[in-house]
Parts: structure tokens; sequence; C-alpha cells
């Protein structure tokens, strides 16, 4: 019935039905995710939605026909070219997809910035660097006055349109929007100015477009944090997570990117650096999950920290008095690593990528990562 509050639910659940009698079955682990008990294909649903994998167009057809047969009517792209607002272009010569939201960007600002031309920024954060000789660095101080309540809705709103665009496509603005989110329930004329730098760099900054390539699937992971780096000693862990090839590490396209506040106040930089593997640990045990229900198996999944501490506290080799005092919670990584399902290994810090996700670069830092992300 149309405007009954049930439909979609119930249509969802008539659906799901009846596609299993045609053999389309849903993961048990993987809600939304589909595959055939013998010609292979695979398909997620989301809302009205099928982004299908298939190797014979003959599978495919019978997909199409176990939809109609059940009532439903469906259009098909062959192309692939949009799947939940995400454009994707497709290279099957180059063995690539690309992918781009567009329009996203230029109705954000026609919503929050009508009418004002923006300057453009190269960056979406100002960098505050630190100050080098002192011997104590003092944790940062917000004494700016407090935001109207027309900003504080504004700050919201721009933050909340555009960390789903950091999330879904562009990495990039992940960790300016992280550092709007920690102030925007109380926020003060530092977090308004650094919302008005986010949207001058989307500005100039538009259409950020992602590339994958053709790999082995394998899980990679890199961690890092960075220790009581805002107001109330809160410190911060960054993750990147992307599917790389067995035998070599190519930079592949971001699958999954963090940058949030650890929780809890870190004792020591080993203890911040501990935490963020947790945070990747739980955050990767879901995308292994997700990965086995496509068919791609994994092997035990490397996790990269640029603390040697933090690796030797995970691998249980390590006992320093002050990890007595790490939170239990945090201990999970070590568990799941004795179970075979990660391994934590170090590399310097220089060829840590999740370093980016756990702070603001200078300008010239910032383009490096352009590229990459």
């Amino acid at each position: 019935m149309y405007g009954l509050p049930q439909a979609a639910y119930l249509s969802n659940k008539h659906l799901v039905a009846h596609l299993a009698t045609q053999g389309y079955n849903q993961d048990p682990n993987v809600p939304c995710l589909f595959s055939h008990i013998s010609n292979g294909i695979r398909f997620t649903l989301i809302v009205d939605d099928f982004g299908v994998k298939y190797n014979s167009i003959t599978d495919l057809h019978h997909l199409i026909s176990a939809i109609h047969s059940g009532g439903w009517k469906c259009k098909v792209d062959l192309d692939g070219a949009k799947y939940v607002g995400v454009s994707c272009s497709w290279d099957y010569v180059h063995n690539t997809l690309d992918t781009t939201m567009p329009h996203c960007v230029s109705k954000g600002l026609a919503r929050f910035a009508p009418g004002i031309t923006l300057k453009g920024a190269p960056s979406p954060a100002v960098y505050v660097p630190p100050k080098f000789g002192e011997k104590i660095q003092y944790e940062t101080v917000d004494n700016s006055p407090p935001a109207t309540a027309a900003e504080t809705l504004w700050v919201q709103q721009v933050n909340g349109y555009f960390l789903y665009y950091a999330r879904v496509q562009n990495s990039l603005i992940l960790p300016a929007c992280n550092d709007i989110s920690a102030t925007q329930a109380k926020p003060t004329a530092r977090t308004v100015a650094a919302t008005w730098r986010l949207l001058n760099y989307l500005a100039a900054h538009p259409d950020h477009t992602v590339r994958y390539t053709g790999c082995d699937m394998i899980l990679k992971v890199q961690s890092d944090a960075s220790y009581q780096s805002r107001p109330g000693s809160i410190s911060i862990a960054g993750g990147w997570h992307y599917c790389g090839n067995l035998s070599d590490d190519i930079l592949n396209g971001t699958l999954h990117s963090i940058s949030c506040r650890i929780p809890t106040v870190c004792g020591a930089v080993s203890e911040a650096e501990y935490a963020a593997l947790y945070i990747n640990g739980t955050a990767a045990a879901w995308e292994r999950t997700v990965l086995a229900g496509l068919g791609y198996p994994q092997p035990p999944t490397i996790i990269i920290t640029d603390n040697e501490c933090a690796e030797g506290i995970a691998n249980n080799r390590l006992t320093a008095k002050k990890s007595k005092a790490i939170a239990m919670r945090y201990h999970w990584i070590r568990d799941r690593i004795r179970l075979g399902e990660f391994l934590v290994k170090w590399l310097p810090g220089k060829l840590n990528y999740a370093d980016f996700f756990t702070k603001h670069l200078p300008v010239y830092q910032f383009e490096q990562y352009d590229s990459i992300y």
C-alpha cells in the first residue's frame, strides 16, 4: 500500500523470500549480499539498486527473469555507470575503475554558501605547526567565542552533508570533517572558520576521482595515532584500508579510511598507537567477513604500525610497566593475532600512509597524498 510506513520492509521481505526460491540466498553474515547456489553470480541490494557481479550474460538474464517472475519491474544498465549515487567508469583493457560523485560538491556549496564567491583553499584545514624546542607541548585550547544558534545549525548541516561525501568518495577531507565533528555540538568561532576553510577547499577541488586497479583482493591495513592532539587530552586514530596483491604492494584506491577520536585518554604514545590498532582491527574484521562473502577469503591481514612499542605489545613480546594501565578492550587485537586473523608489523613513519588521517598537514605534504587517496 502506497504510504504505508511498513511498505518498504514488507516489499524487501517478499523479494528476499522470492529470490530464495530461485536459488539466490542472502549471506548469513553480510546483510544485503546475495549469491546463487550454483552459477556463482553475486549481487548487493541497497534500497532498490542491484549491483551485480556475473561471469556470463546468461547468468545475468536468469537473475533478471527471477526478479520479473516475482512481479517486479527493473531497468538494466549493462555499463554499470552508476550505483548508490556513485558514478563508475570501467576500463576493462587496463583493468581499472574510476569512481566520482559529480554535482555532490556543487549542490552542497549552492545550499550552504548561496550567492557567495568562495576564494578557494589549497587544503581543507589550516596547519598549526608544533612549537619545536619546548620541553612540554601543551594541549590545544580553543578560547574563541561561542557560535550563534544559527551558526551552530549551519556547521552541523555542512559537516553532516560533506562527512558522507568524505566517507564514500573523498577521504582527503575526512580529517577536517572529524575535527569539526569534535566541537559541532558546541561550536566556536574557530569551528565556524574551519567549516569555511573546508568549503573553500571544496570550491577549488569539486570533483575528486578514486581509481581502483584490479588485484588479488588481499586486504591491507595501515594504522597510526596522534597523541593528545585535541582539547581534553584526546588522541586521534587514523587508518587506511585498501586491497592489493599477495606478493607485492600496490597502493590501490581507498576501501575504507578512519579518522576518529580514541574514546579513552591515553597515558602514552604507545597506548594511543595500540588503541589505533584495535580500532583498525575491528573495522578490518568486518571487511574480512565481507570479502569472504564476496568470494575472496582472506589470509592473515597485515596491519602496519610505525610504533615499535605498540607492535611489541600487540605481538605479546613486550610488556612495559605502563602497559598495565591500557584499557582492557584494546587487548582484543592481541587475541585476534593469536587466532591467526591479523599480523601486526612495524614500518617507519615515512612509509605509513595512515598518518594523513590523524592530523592536519602543511600544504606541501597534503598535496603529496592527493594522488594516493
